[in-house]
């Protein structure tokens, strides 16, 4: 899901990123998250890839209950790898605590830092539906 038209013409000069655009398991859509994700089926995805734009610019993706249908759109065994920046960064680094605990929150069974990622990753739990 993708709302910046911008992006999906970065994406497709990227060769990086020519599965996005070749693969049929792989489905995009042009939409706001937060408005597409509560339409998706529960249990859809195994992976997601959340990378939203700085928190000032879209605080809304980084909310609990955004984060909750995240959860809800993973399956039994799904994880969520969520980009957030730099952790050493001043603006970065105070938001992993505080995504970590919404995530807890949302649903999610355990989250941990992706060092190499920048971000954390988060585990679907099934127990809280």
């Amino acid at each position: 899901v993708e709302l910046d038209h911008i992006m999906v013409d970065m994406q497709w000069r990227n060769p990086w990123s020519e599965r996005l655009f070749i693969d049929p398991k792989i489905n995009r859509v042009i939409a706001d998250a937060v408005h597409a994700l509560p339409d998706l089926p529960s249990d859809m995805f195994r992976a997601v890839v959340h990378d939203p734009p700085a928190q000032a610019m879209a605080g809304e993706l980084y909310s609990e209950s955004f984060y909750s249908q995240l959860a809800r759109v993973l399956a039994p065994d799904g994880k969520l790898v969520h980009y957030i920046g730099d952790p050493s960064s001043s603006e970065s680094g105070r938001l992993y605590k505080v995504i970590a605990h919404r995530l807890l929150n949302a649903g999610f069974s355990r989250v941990q830092e992706a060092p190499g990622a920048f971000g954390l990753t988060a585990y679907a739990s099934k127990s809280n539906r």
